[in-house]
C-alpha cells in the first residue's frame, strides 16, 4: 500500500480544510424530509464503507505517525516549542488568508481544537526534519534564491479586507456603519459580514472582503498599496475612489457612456515585516518548496516505506487484517528491490589446486 499520508498534511494545509483528528461534534450535515443527518452518521457510514476503506486509512495514519515519532525517538530529533509556535503564527495567516476568518472561528466552524492543529503542525515539522537533509536544503535554498526573494514572507506585506460599492453615497453611508460607536450587546459592527452582504467585488466578497498579502512595492493596484500602507492593524480608511483603468475608460469614452464608479473601504487586519533571506528564516517556505519538487516527493515516499517494511506491524482487527497484509508485501518487496540494487553476490573463490610436489633428484 503505497500512500504518502504524511506528505500530503506537510505540501500544504494538512489542516485547512478540517478533518483530521478534530474533536467530536455532531453537527446537522443535511436534512432529508426534515430529518437530520449528523456528523456522527456520516463518520460511522465511512467506518462502514467499502469494507472498511476508510477506517483502514484511517489506522493506516495512526500506524505511520507512530513509526515516526519513533524515528524520531531513535534519531535524538525534536521540535522546540519556540519552532512549534513560530509554524502556529504562519499557519494562522494562511487560515486568515485564504479562508477570510480569524483563527477561532475557523476552528469552530472544522470541528478542531487547536490542540488537534498543534499536534498535526508538530508532526510535520517532524517529518521534513527525518527526511530533508541539511545538506540537501542548503543547495535547495541557494538554487532557489531568486524565486524564495518574490514571496510575502520576504517583504514587508499587508494583510487587509475591503469592501467594495457603488457610489460615494454608499460608501460614506458603509463608513459610518463601519465607525459608528457600538451600542448594546451588538458590539462593534462586523466589517468581514458586511463585506459578505454588501461589497460587489466577487474576488474577495465571500471571503469576508480577503484581499490577502499585499506586497509593499510589489502589487498590481498601487493605489490600494497606499491606503494600505498607511493604516495601522485593525484600522478602517475613509471611502477612497477606485481608479479606473485606461482601457475601461478608453472603452466607455467610445460608446458615449461614464466609466463605472466604484468606491472602497478598506481594513488593516496585520502587518508582516520582511524577513531575512536566509536558510534559517525561511525554513518552512524551503521545506513547502521541496515537497512539490519530485525528488523530494520520492525521498519522503521512500522514507515512508522504509519505516513500514523495517517495522514489526501486527493488525489485530480481523477487519483491517488487509493492512497487515499490505505491510508485508512491503517489506518483502522492499527486501527483493535492495538485492536487485546490491547486485548478484560476487562469486566463491575457486578451491585451490594441489601444488605438484618438488622434484627430487634420483639416485
Amino acid at each position: 500500500m503505497r500512500q504518502i499520508t504524511a506528505l500530503a498534511g506537510v505540501a500544504a494545509l494538512l489542516v485547512l480544510m478540517g478533518g483530521g483528528c478534530g474533536r467530536e461534534k455532531d453537527e446537522v450535515l443535511a436534512r432529508v424530509n426534515q430529518r437530520p443527518i449528523t456528523q456522527r452518521q456520516l463518520w460511522q457510514q465511512l467506518e462502514k464503507a467499502d469494507n472498511g476503506q476508510a477506517g483502514l486509512m484511517a489506522l493506516d495514519e495512526l500506524i505511520l505517525r507512530q513509526l515516526v515519532r519513533q524515528e524520531a525517538d531513535k534519531r535524538s530529533v525534536s521540535v522546540s516549542e519556540e519552532e512549534l509556535e513560530e509554524r502556529m503564527s504562519s499557519f494562522k495567516d494562511r487560515v486568515l488568508v485564504q479562508t477570510g476568518k480569524d483563527f477561532a472561528q475557523w476552528l469552530e466552524e472544522t470541528g478542531q481544537s487547536e490542540d488537534d492543529v498543534k499536534s498535526n503542525v508538530s508532526f510535520n515539522l517532524l517529518l521534513t526534519k527525518l527526511v530533508l537533509l541539511p545538506q540537501d536544503r542548503e543547495a535547495f535554498f541557494e538554487e532557489s534564491k531568486d524565486q524564495l526573494e518574490g514571496l510575502p514572507s520576504n517583504s514587508d506585506a499587508a494583510i487587509l479586507r475591503q469592501i467594495v460599492v457603488a457610489s460615494k453615497e454608499d460608501a460614506d453611508a458603509v463608513y459610518q456603519e463601519l465607525t459608528a460607536a457600538p451600542t448594546g450587546e451588538g458590539g462593534e459592527p462586523d466589517f468581514a459580514k458586511i463585506a459578505e452582504e454588501r461589497s460587489m467585488d466577487p474576488m474577495t466578497s465571500y471571503r469576508g472582503g480577503m484581499v490577502g498579502w499585499l506586497v509593499k512595492g510589489k502589487s498590481a493596484d498601487p493605489a490600494l498599496e497606499e491606503i494600505a500602507f498607511a493604516l495601522k492593524p485593525g484600522e478602517i480608511s475613509k471611502p477612497q475612489p477606485i481608479p479606473v483603468p485606461e482601457s475601461v475608460a478608453a472603452q466607455a469614452k467610445e460608446r458615449g457612456q461614464t466609466p463605472p464608479e466604484r468606491w472602497r473601504i478598506v481594513k488593516l487586519e496585520k502587518m508582516v515585516p520582511a524577513r531575512e533571506l536566509t536558510l534559517e528564516a525561511n525554513a518552512e517556505n524551503i521545506e513547502n518548496m521541496m515537497l512539490g519538487d519530485p525528488r523530494y516527493q520520492y525521498q519522503v515516499q521512500d522514507f515512508m516505506d522504509g519505516l513500514r517494511a523495517g517495522a514489526e506491524i501486527e493488525v489485530l482487527a480481523t477487519r483491517y487484517r488487509a493492512l497487515g497484509e499490505a505491510y508485508n508485501r512491503s517489506r518483502e518487496a522492499r527486501e527483493l528491490r535492495q538485492k536487485a540494487e546490491q547486485g548478484p553476490p560476487p562469486p566463491a573463490p575457486a578451491p585451490a589446486e594441489d601444488e605438484p610436489e618438488a622434484a627430487t633428484g634420483g639416485k
